[in-house]
């Protein structure tokens, strides 16, 4: 593990925290596979404040939510060479920044239509789950885009 510092006794580690860790019926975080890994971290990190664990727990803890290229990228770290979690979760996200997902933006809405046999009740699903991937969206935009959608 890359976690630093390590001891044998665990000096760091408080029993509540890990007590709390054990106990917890709160998820650590959906497994990162792909996708927006500033959510990833974020949904991660608020469910460890939530549950008041130390920093040692957090980082020996986030791991558990790794799979494939990003766990090999976790186990590939030097010992003792992360000191905090702020510091794994920049290494994580600079790492991975090419898998971070994209937000989208205004323009994206116009592609949004409505399919020849959808219904109005599914194109609406589909159009505002469009609308919460877009940062700012002006009111005005999202009229517009909705009813050229139709």
């Amino acid at each position: 593990m890359a976690v630093a510092p390590r001891s044998t006794h665990h000096s760091h580690l408080n029993p509540s925290d890990l007590r709390l860790c054990l106990t917890s019926r709160l998820s650590y975080g959906r497994k990162y596979r792909t996708g927006d890994l500033r959510e990833h971290v974020y949904q991660f990190e608020t469910n460890m404040l939530l549950l008041q664990v130390s920093d040692v727990v957090m980082c020996r803890a986030y791991p558990t939510t790794l799979r494939k290229a990003a766990h090999a990228w976790f186990k590939s770290l030097q010992p003792r060479s992360v000191h905090s979690f702020a510091q794994l979760s920049d290494l994580f996200q600079k790492h991975f920044i090419s898998s971070r997902s994209r937000r989208k933006n205004s323009a994206s809405l116009l592609n949004v239509v409505q399919e020849k046999n959808e219904s109005l009740a599914c194109f609406l699903r589909r159009f505002n789950a469009a609308t919460l991937e877009i940062d700012n969206l002006d009111e005005s935009v999202k009229y517009t885009a909705f009813l050229r959608g139709l």
